[in-house]
């Protein structure tokens, strides 16, 4: 990415922007700056950095993923009902060990 040169004002809104729940992606791509620049701008307004996906890991209901499982459904299937992804739903059946491959990685 060619360097770029932002205004205060041009900082400020992209903040507002994060404030106001848009997306770090997002506001980067807008902006044109990097996700490590515009922590370091979050940083100096006091804003806090959402950490999206860490918050939902358990906001699925287990049981419930467990019956889907029993009655046969498919990781996709259980996926498009719930509104997540198949790896998440793999990382749920790891968490209730009903997984045929365990990987051996931190932070699943």
């Amino acid at each position: 990415m060619p360097k770029v040169w932002h205004s205060d004002d041009e900082k400020a809104l992209a903040v507002g922007l994060y404030r106001d729940g848009v997306g770090m992606r997002l506001v980067c791509e807008t902006y044109r700056v990097g996700h490590r620049k515009l922590a370091f701008w979050l940083g100096d307004a006091g804003v806090e950095i959402r950490r999206e996906g860490v918050g939902d890991r358990h906001s699925l209901d287990l049981d419930e993923i467990k019956v889907m499982l029993d009655e046969g459904l498919s990781r996709r299937e259980i996926g498009r009902r719930l509104g997540v992804s198949r790896g998440v739903i793999y990382r749920r059946m790891v968490d209730l060990d009903r997984a045929a491959y365990k990987p051996n990685r931190v932070g699943i």
